[in-house]
């Protein structure tokens, strides 16, 4: 019988048990995909970040005191290496300040565009501090904790950034919501 949690995995990679290191890749592998593919917007880059978070795993687990908070670990490894990737190919860096959009407002992108789409290109017109807490909160359900632990932040950070990038997505996204209900 194959063990259950990530501890009991974590314990036996420990041991250099590939078995285990397989079941966590087989467990993670795609959310970690899915959050890195959100925050660089490029599926070869998104798909290096999660290799070399596993990579790290691999090579860290023993090291890694609180056994109970793997999937954390791997979210905060996974976004620390896009933000590298980021650095690395000189895109734009992490700026605090009220200001959430990169480039254009999603309006401008909205303007003849299917709806699923829209909402996409709204998503990746944020700046990346926004764009990874609504990934993190909202398509893999991380905790508040979770996501403050993630992105060093504290928890109230993280319910502020959820709370602009929300308005700025509704704001965006208000035009769409008015033609398809006649408003």
């Amino acid at each position: 019988m194959e063990p259950v949690t990530d501890r009991e995995l974590l314990d036996r990679l420990c041991s250099r048990d590939s078995r285990a290191f397989e079941l966590l890749y087989q467990r993670y592998k795609v959310a970690l995909f899915r959050f890195c593919l959100g925050i660089l917007k490029d599926q070869h880059r998104a798909e290096d970040a999660v290799h070399e978070t596993f990579l790290k795993l691999f090579r860290w687990s023993d090291a890694l005191q609180d056994r109970t908070s793997c999937r954390a670990w791997l979210f905060r490894v996974a976004r620390n290496e896009c933000l590298m990737v980021m650095r690395r190919e000189r895109h734009s860096a992490i700026v605090d300040g009220e200001d959430v959009w990169d480039e254009d407002t999603p309006l401008t992108i909205l303007v003849g565009q299917q709806t699923q789409d829209s909402i996409s290109k709204a998503l990746d017109a944020l700046k990346v501090e926004y764009r990874e807490v609504i990934l993190l909160r909202e398509s893999d359900r991380l905790s508040y904790a979770e996501i403050a632990a993630i992105t060093d932040s504290s928890e109230s950070a993280v319910k502020s950034r959820l709370f602009k990038a929300r308005r700025a997505l509704a704001s965006a996204l208000a035009p769409l919501l008015d033609e398809r209900t006649g408003i």
